[in-house]
């Protein structure tokens, strides 16, 4: 896990946000995916998918009222791991400065850093950005990634299959998919998406 030096130095990297739709920055995209690899090398093609989608869709396939996003955050939260202290990390293999969401571990909440209430206002803030129409230029946008990790890592478990399983996804106009069993049973992955906007303005403050 991150120091909390390493945790300063990130943050610092945010007042250069200016974040795009999409991207052909292949050096991002390769370091990023190198980055992850190396920090949970059991991560599957469905896993990176998930955290492309969430960068760009945002979080509108996970909304409900209020209530409810914040009753499913208080119980998510007793299922963290304390230890847990990297607190933020971007989405969709970009930098922490080009990235429009970034996932906030549950963790922040357990430990204090965050209380539920406040996780739950930015979470429904950042509706407000969120996309739902899978677009040819999205799929063009998946289609580069792809190709990127299938070069660097052609010995993925279970690329073809699930490479097969978004393409039918997409195709069908649908967008969302969870986590490969292998990456939850490893990582127990427990996250809200923010917005990059909200999350600078009311969360990176409490997490420095």
């Amino acid at each position: 896990m991150k120091t909390k030096a390493t945790l300063t130095l990130i943050a610092a990297t945010l007042t250069m946000c200016g974040c795009s739709i999409y991207s052909d920055n292949r050096e991002e995209t390769e370091r990023n995916l190198q980055l992850l690899m190396e920090n949970r090398p059991h991560t599957q093609l469905q896993d990176i998918y998930k955290s492309c989608f969430q960068n760009h869709f945002g979080v509108a396939h996970m909304l409900a009222d209020s209530i409810t996003v914040l009753r499913y955050i208080e119980q998510e939260t007793e299922k963290a791991q304390q230890s847990d202290t990297l607190y933020y990390e971007p989405c969709g293999l970009k930098d922490y400065g080009s990235t429009e969401y970034f996932r906030i571990n549950l963790s922040a909440v357990l430990n204090g850093k965050l209380s539920a209430a406040e996780l739950t206002s930015a979470f429904i803030e950042s509706a407000a950005y969120s996309r739902t129409q899978v677009t040819e230029e999205w799929i063009e946008e998946w289609n580069r990634i792809q190709k990127i990790v299938r070069e660097k890592y052609p010995n993925l478990n279970g690329f073809t299959k699930d490479s097969t399983i978004i393409a039918e996804k997409l195709k069908q106009g649908e967008y969302v998919i969870h986590h490969s069993k292998e990456y939850s049973n490893r990582y127990r992955p427990h996250y809200r998406i923010i917005h990059h906007s909200v999350f600078k303005k009311n969360l990176l403050p409490k997490l420095k």
